[in-house]
């Protein structure tokens, strides 16, 4: 591997863990709000089938945030590796 592609490689995995740890911190940013806008899940601050709807529309949310959060954390994995490969290539 060239020693641009590997810049490039290194490069690349700086910002995907830097995604990463955005995505993690997102997705508690969210829920801190939620929890000090609306109370706990159970709370008497809102209550009935429109606060049942939005914990259901929540949680996909989260959900969905988490799935995309995992796959840039297996990106950033797959390219470490890759990186590390072409580091010990680079040396020798």
């Amino acid at each position: 591997m060239s020693r641009e592609l590997m810049l490039a490689a290194e490069d690349l995995e700086r910002k995907l863990k830097q995604l990463v740890a955005k995505m993690e911190s997102l997705s508690r940013l969210r829920e801190s709000q939620r929890t000090a806008l609306l109370g706990p899940p159970r709370s008497d601050n809102w209550t009935g089938a429109k606060r049942d709807q939005f914990e259901v529309e929540f949680a996909r949310q989260q959900a969905t945030l988490g799935a995309v959060t995992d796959a840039a954390r297996r990106a950033h994995s797959q390219v470490s590796k890759v990186a590390a490969q072409a580091a010990l290539g680079v040396k020798k």
